[in-house]
C-alpha cells in the first residue's frame, strides 16, 4: 500500500509538471521570422544600456532632462526627442527579447514611451521652419526612417504578446500615436518630397514575402492625419506599391503552393483585418485564376476575423472607412463640371452603398465579423470606382503635382542605387530603366505644357511602370527572364536633355553626362494616333515617345 502511495504521488508529481510546462509553453512568446523583426541595430543602436527595469535606469531619466534644460534650438529640440524616443525603442525592444516574462515592465516602457511620442509631436508642432532648411530636412528624413521602424516592432511587440492582452494593446497604441507624428511632420514637407521619404523607408526595409502589403498597411496607417494634398500623394503611393503586392502574392502561390498566401498572413506582424482589404482590393482587379485563390484565402481570414477579440470596434471603424472612401469618390464626380460618372463608375458606387447599408444592419444585429466584410467590400468597391473614374476624366487630376512627385521618386531611386554602390558600368540595366523613366518624365511635361493631359498621363504611367521595375533591383529581386522591363522601339530623333536625376535639378554642369542613344522627334508634343501593344524586348537605352489613345489610358 506504502509503495503503492508513493507510485499515486510520483504520477502526479509528473502530471503537474507536464502541466505546468504545457502551461509555460502557452505563455511563451509567438516566434517571428527573422526577415520580420526589427532590431535594436536596426534603430542605429547596438547597446541600449541601462534599461527600465534596472533599479538605476532613473540615472539615464535625469540626464535626458539635463540635455532638454540646456538644448535651446527648436530643430535640435525636436532632433534630441527623436533621438529619446528611439532608445526607448531600442530599450523596449531588449527587454522583450532578454526578459519577456516581465509584462507589466514591458507595458509601462511601452506607456512611458507614448509620452516622449506626445514630446516629439509637441516639438514638431513648435518648429517655424520647413525642409527648405537643410537641417528640417535632414530631420524629416531620420524622423521618417525611424517612424517606420517602431511602427513594424510595435506591431512585432503585439503579435509575439498577442495572448497577453495588456502588452499587445499597449503596442497598438503606441504604433496608432504615430499617426500624430507623421501629421506634423508632413505639415513641415512638400507632399512630393515627404511621399518621397517615406518611399525610400519602405524600399529600404526588410520584410518577409508580403512586404510590399505591409507596406501598403503602413501607408493607409500613417496617412490619415496628413495634409489633404500629402494624403493625395501618399494615395498615389500607395497604389504603386498595391501593384507590386500582386506579383508578390503571384510569386509566392508559385513558390510554395495554394495556402502559402494564408500562412504568410497570419504569421506576419500587423493588423489581419488592415490586410484583408488590402487583399480583397487586389483579388478584385487580379486575373482569374489568382482571383479565385485568393479569394479563398479571403474566406479563411474572415473566419479568424469572426473571433478576433476586438471585432466591433474594428467593424465600426471599417464601416466608417467605406463611407469615407464612397464620400471621397462622389465628392470628386460633382467637382467635375459634368457631375456625372459613366455607368461601370456608378454601378461600382451603388454597390458600394448596398455593402455598406448591409454592413451597418448587421452591425446593430451585432453581428460583427458579417459587418466588417461587408464594410470591406463598401470600401473597396469605392476605392476601385475612383480609380476608374480618375482614368476616364484625366482632367479631375492634379498632373503639376503628379509631375513634381515624379521627379522626386526619380531622385530618390537614383539615390538608392548610389548607396547601395550600384555603377552604370556593373549595373546597366538598373540604370538604363533609370534612364528611359526620366525619359518620359521629359515627355510628360512638354506634354503637359502643350496642353496634352492624356500624353501627360500615359507618359507618367510609362515613369511608373519603369520605377515600379527598378524596385526590383534596389529591394534586390531575382528578375526574370519574362520581368524585362518594357522599352519601346527605337526611332529617328534629334538631340536629347541629359537622363540623370541630377539634371532635373537644372544643375547639369555636375552631372555625369552621358547621353542617350536617342533623338527627339520632330513635334516636341507626342500626337495622339493609335497604340502599339508594348511587346516585352531586351533593354536597350533608345525610346519612342508613346503614343496615347483613350483605350491606351484605361489600361
Amino acid at each position: 500500500m506504502k509503495k503503492m502511495h508513493i507510485l499515486l504521488a510520483s504520477l502526479a508529481s509528473l502530471f503537474l509538471i507536464s502541466a505546468s510546462g504545457a502551461v509555460l509553453a502557452q505563455e511563451e512568446p509567438a516566434a517571428i521570422a527573422s526577415e520580420e523583426t526589427i532590431t535594436t541595430e536596426d534603430l542605429g543602436i547596438t547597446n541600449p544600456g541601462i534599461l527600465p527595469t534596472s533599479r538605476f535606469y532613473f540615472f539615464k531619466e535625469i540626464g535626458r532632462g539635463l540635455q532638454g534644460i540646456f538644448t535651446f534650438n527648436p530643430v535640435a529640440k525636436a532632433e534630441l526627442e527623436l533621438k529619446i524616443t528611439n532608445e526607448k525603442a531600442a530599450e523596449i525592444k531588449k527587454i522583450t527579447e532578454t526578459q519577456p516574462e516581465k509584462i507589466e515592465a514591458i507595458q509601462k516602457a511601452l506607456e512611458n514611451y507614448q509620452k516622449n511620442q506626445e514630446n516629439l509631436r509637441s516639438k514638431l508642432e513648435n518648429l517655424k521652419e520647413t525642409s527648405q532648411n537643410p537641417k528640417v530636412d535632414a530631420l524629416l528624413n531620420n524622423l521618417t526612417d525611424r517612424v517606420v521602424k517602431h511602427e513594424k516592432l510595435f506591431d512585432e511587440i503585439a503579435l509575439k504578446f498577442k495572448d497577453r492582452g495588456g502588452v499587445s494593446k499597449a503596442a497598438n497604441d503606441t504604433a496608432a500615436g504615430s499617426e500624430n507624428i507623421i501629421g506634423e511632420a508632413s505639415k513641415k514637407d512638400e507632399p512630393a518630397k515627404f511621399a518621397s521619404r517615406l518611399e525610400k523607408v519602405l524600399l529600404e526595409g526588410k520584410d518577409g514575402d508580403l512586404k510590399n502589403i505591409r507596406s501598403v498597411e503602413i501607408i493607409d496607417r500613417l496617412s490619415d492625419k496628413t495634409t489633404a494634398t500629402t494624403k493625395e500623394s501618399l494615395g498615389r503611393l500607395r497604389e504603386d506599391f498595391s501593384k507590386k503586392s500582386e506579383q508578390d502574392i503571384q510569386d509566392l502561390m508559385d513558390k510554395k503552393g495554394g495556402n502559402a498566401l494564408e500562412d504568410a498572413i497570419f504569421s506576419a506582424p500587423g493588423d489581419i483585418t488592415a490586410k484583408s482589404v488590402i487583399i480583397e482590393e487586389i483579388q478584385k482587379r487580379a486575373a482569374e485564376g489568382l482571383s479565385r485563390s485568393i479569394g479563398k484565402t479571403i474566406d479563411q481570414l474572415q473566419t479568424s476575423i469572426d473571433k478576433e477579440a476586438h471585432i466591433a470596434e474594428k467593424a465600426k471603424e471599417q464601416i466608417k472607412k467605406a463611407g469615407e472612401m464612397i464620400n471621397e469618390a462622389e465628392k470628386k464626380i460633382q467637382e467635375f463640371e459634368s457631375g456625372k460618372a459613366s455607368e461601370v463608375v456608378s454601378s461600382l458606387l451603388n454597390k458600394a452603398k448596398d455593402h455598406l447599408k448591409s454592413a451597418a444592419s448587421s452591425f446593430n444585429e451585432e453581428k460583427y465579423g458579417e459587418a466588417f466584410g461587408q464594410a470591406r467590400s463598401a470600401e473597396v468597391l469605392a476605392r476601385n470606382a475612383l480609380k476608374l473614374y480618375e482614368k476616364e476624366k484625366p482632367e479631375t487630376e492634379n498632373f503639376e503635382q503628379r509631375l513634381k512627385e515624379l521627379d522626386e521618386k526619380i531622385r530618390t531611386y537614383e539615390k538608392l542605387l548610389n548607396e547601395r554602390n550600384f555603377t552604370r558600368e556593373q549595373n546597366k540595366e538598373a540604370f538604363m530603366i533609370l534612364d528611359n523613366a526620366v525619359l518620359h518624365l521629359g515627355y510628360a511635361k512638354e506634354s503637359f505644357t502643350g496642353g496634352n493631359l492624356a500624353d501627360t498621363k500615359l507618359h507618367m504611367e510609362h515613369v511608373r511602370e519603369f520605377l515600379s521595375k527598378l524596385s526590383r533591383f534596389i529591394e534586390i529581386r531575382q528578375i526574370k527572364s519574362d520581368e524585362k522591363p518594357t522599352i519601346l522601339p527605337a526611332t529617328k530623333m534629334k538631340a536629347i536633355a541629359p537622363q540623370t536625376a541630377c539634371a532635373i535639378d537644372n544643375d547639369e554642369e555636375k552631372c555625369e553626362k552621358t547621353e542617350l542613344k536617342t533623338e527627339k522627334p520632330e513635334s516636341a508634343v507626342p500626337q495622339p494616333t493609335t497604340v502599339k501593344p508594348m511587346e516585352p524586348t531586351n533593354l536597350i537605352r533608345t525610346v519612342k515617345p508613346v503614343e496615347s489613345t483613350e483605350k491606351a489610358i484605361v489600361e
